[in-house]
């Protein structure tokens, strides 16, 4: 909104006279008295009078100042804070996640991004893929950790390949370093649904069937169920940080991979969310050694 009329005005009360106010804005007397008149056509009011000294408030005019003199300050605030977002002093950024990496990867993330910008505050989410994605498509969320490719035509960002682990429970699988994937025929598969994409589509590639003995809709459920010996289950790598069981840990072999990214509606992008996703990509490509998780696991 412009306050171009109120500034003016509030120059001519200040001074109290239009001729001075119109030399110190850079206008014409005729532009300063135009304003005047068309506030007072445009309210009804009659703002100031005319006298031998200069310029007066009318008794509607003193009634009136107060709220012009708002409207001209929060008007002001609110073009410096646009300004500060633009400098990414302050802002709020929406992130969508599923849960591995709202667990495993935002924190740390967050955390680096603030240390450089502490004034920037972050809106997690967690999702699924598909409605992480459509949040994202509908600028409900300013960006969001996604699987590549996504079902919703939004912009992307590949972030790294997360390596699919054959997970047992202690002591339990192959003796062999890797497992065979077509060995899981013969095995008790925990399926998630969650995860079912990924698994999908090697069982599928390889022509495989699952012996699928429980299923759970939440994808850390599965954890102790494997570690109590329940079953087995294809698991990605960012999903077993910090795991507080002991679990056996076999590559697959052929391998596979879940391509993780950064998803974003490049129509509701702003300055903040932009340097975030730099931040996000730089900080991986920096960090990777963070993502060989397994090393911290018991791989055997």
């Amino acid at each position: 909104m412009s306050t171009q009329k109120y500034e003016t005005f509030l120059k001519i009360v200040e001074v109290g006279n239009i001729t001075k106010a119109a030399d110190i804005l850079g206008y014409s007397q005729s532009a300063i008295s135009h304003v005047v008149a068309s506030l007072e056509s445009q309210w009804d009011v009659k703002l100031l009078v005319r006298d031998k000294q200069g310029v007066h408030l009318t008794s509607e005019g003193k009634l009136l100042l107060p709220a012009i003199e708002q409207v001209v300050a929060e008007n002001k605030n609110l073009l410096h804070q646009v300004s500060e977002l633009h400098q990414l002093k302050t802002g709020v950024i929406r992130v969508g996640a599923f849960h591995s990496a709202s667990m495993n990867l935002l924190p740390n993330l967050i955390k680096s991004f603030q240390t450089l910008y502490p004034q920037i505050q972050f809106e997690v989410k967690q999702r699924g893929y598909y409605e992480t994605e459509q949040m994202i498509f509908d600028g409900k969320l300013d960006c969001g950790f996604v699987r590549l490719p996504t079902q919703f035509d939004i912009n992307t960002i590949p972030l790294f390949k997360d390596k699919m682990f054959a997970v047992f429970q202690k002591d339990k699988g192959p003796k062999e370093s890797r497992f065979h994937i077509e060995d899981i025929e013969h095995e008790n598969y925990i399926h998630i649904k969650e995860l079912e994409f990924e698994v999908l589509e090697f069982i599928e590639k390889n022509k495989i069937k699952l012996n699928k003995t429980t299923e759970a809709d939440y994808n850390y459920t599965v954890l102790p169920m494997i570690a109590t010996g329940i079953g087995m289950c294809i698991l990605p790598e960012l999903m077993l940080q910090n795991t507080p069981y002991e679990l056996t840990l076999k590559e697959l072999d052929p391998p596979s991979y879940r391509t993780i990214g950064i998803g974003f509606n490049q129509r509701y992008l702003s300055p903040a969310t932009r340097l975030f996703m730099k931040h996000t990509k730089e900080y991986i490509q920096d960090n990777y050694d963070f993502f060989n998780l397994i090393l911290k696991l018991n791989h055997k």
